[in-house]
């Protein structure tokens, strides 16, 4: 019993992780281009939109249905290709580096 609860949380902390090092690549093209002085207004103009954020809200959560009923699956496909591991670990490493520049371009 204790075990099932363990993997279903380490299954959803990963989950977590990987919409969060999405964000951090984000991040890490955005903020660079501020400072670059570049005008992202319409990219503001366009995450602003409400059919951008259906869109997202709908994406994460058939994303989240697909990874937690197909757990298995996943880990299935991840373990028997080696370039799929090398991708979800820059995936995750990216994304932490862009979180790390998003925060702090706050301290600038």
């Amino acid at each position: 019993m204790k075990e099932s609860i363990k993997q279903k949380l380490k299954l959803r902390l990963k989950m977590a992780g990987f919409i969060l090092s999405l964000v951090g690549w984000f991040l890490l093209v955005v903020v660079p281009l501020e400072f670059a002085g570049i005008n992202l207004s319409g990219l503001e103009g366009f995450v602003e939109t409400s059919a951008f954020k259906w869109g997202l809200k709908i994406f994460v959560i058939i994303a989240l249905i697909f990874l937690i009923k197909g757990q298995s699956i996943v880990e299935g496909i991840i373990e028997k290709h080696n370039w799929l591991k090398l991708t979800l670990k820059i995936i995750f490493w990216g994304g932490a580096i862009g979180w790390i520049v998003g925060l702090g371009s706050l301290l600038i």
